[in-house]
């Protein structure tokens, strides 16, 4: 496999990359880093935004796999981006001490109505899927939820399937929803397959700090969300 001899590479490290201002949509932008990274002044005036995170000793060919089409990628973000650092909690490095919320990443979010820039859980590639007839059930033990995933581009590729879980009617304050599982296919063009998931109810307890103890609610609704990100817009909902 060889690449374009005339490719330009520009390298932009920590907070320069912030500060960029005449990218054109010719440009993709490689980052590289081990967190979020914020990028709502310059995303619009790119091509395409790769995360490579720390890619080790073969990553610059891993890179240039993926960005001349080699390898279709096919990763999900781990977290949230929001749009601006004003939508992160505080944080005051000179602290001896800190205490966080309950709330934080994208439940946060949504607990504020704030809509991130890039949501938990998002990534695309160089193809394209389509998700239909989703179900959501229940027994005694389990949530379960199921979607038809069909790869609607010209190449093969995979995606990632998420179930989140909500609990409005729970007897503490919780989460919106919550990613209880999630799995990952890969789908030739054209190819459709169900996919199926699940969620013990026992994962949905609480700590009862009065009893000391965990406390699993069997006996109240759930709601069943089903997508390819934690975005609100993103999910497809059930109650059972």
């Amino acid at each position: 496999m060889s690449y374009p001899s005339d490719a330009e590479v520009i390298y932009y490290s920590g907070e320069s990359a912030s500060h960029c201002r005449r990218f054109a949509k010719e440009v993709d932008v490689v980052l590289v880093g081990g967190s979020m990274i914020l990028m709502d002044e310059w995303e619009d005036r790119v091509g395409a935004i790769l995360m490579a995170y720390y890619p080790g000793m073969e990553g610059g060919k891993a890179v240039a796999d993926v960005l001349f089409g080699k390898m279709n990628p096919g990763g999900k973000l781990p977290f949230v981006i929001p749009k601006k650092k004003e939508d992160l909690p505080e944080i005051d490095w000179d602290a001896e001490e800190f205490r966080y919320d309950y709330y934080h990443g994208y439940t946060l979010l949504n607990k504020s109505h704030v809509k991130p820039l890039y949501p938990f859980g998002y990534g695309l590639s160089y193809t394209t899927f389509t998700l239909a007839g989703m179900k959501a059930w229940r027994d005694e033990e389990n949530l379960y939820a199921s979607v038809i995933v069909k790869n609607t581009g010209k190449r093969e590729g995979s995606e990632v399937v998420q179930m989140h879980v909500g609990a409005a009617d729970s007897k503490v304050e919780r989460p919106e929803y919550v990613l209880k599982d999630f799995q990952k296919i890969r789908l030739d063009v054209g190819e459709a397959k169900e996919v199926k998931l699940v969620c013990p109810i026992r994962e949905m307890a609480y700590f009862d700090e009065g009893r000391n103890e965990f406390v699993a609610e069997f006996s109240i609704p759930y709601e069943v969300y089903v997508g390819t990100s934690s975005l609100r817009e993103d999910l497809w909902v059930r109650e059972v």
